[in-house]
């Protein structure tokens, strides 16, 4: 009965596990997933108060990394941002975040 045991359900286990482990992983990969925001960026122009478009190729994302994505000026270091389709405030309204997965 031991024997039986060992030969039948102990692979099957270890098989069952296996499978639960690479869900798993392929799970928390999606969770990282940080795709390359392809819009037009924008900074805040202090002195005109305006939502300024720059164009420029930066590695930025949508999805909050917990890292601001900035663009610098000269010695002037500003955040950058994207805007709504319709928005046509002056004030940047999306931030943007530097992208810390591929």
């Amino acid at each position: 009965m031991k024997s039986i045991l060992k030969k039948a359900i102990l692979p099957v286990a270890v098989f069952g596990i296996a499978i639960a482990a690479a869900f798993a992983t392929n799970n928390v990969k999606k969770e990282q997933a940080q795709p390359i925001y392809t819009g037009t960026f924008y900074y805040q122009d202090l002195d005109e108060y305006d939502c300024m478009d720059i164009e420029v190729n930066l590695d930025c994302t949508l999805v909050n990394s917990g890292v601001l994505c900035t663009w610098q000026e000269g010695a002037n270091l500003h955040n950058v941002y994207a805007k709504e389709v319709d928005d046509n405030s002056y004030s940047c309204s999306i931030p943007l975040y530097k992208r810390t997965v591929p």
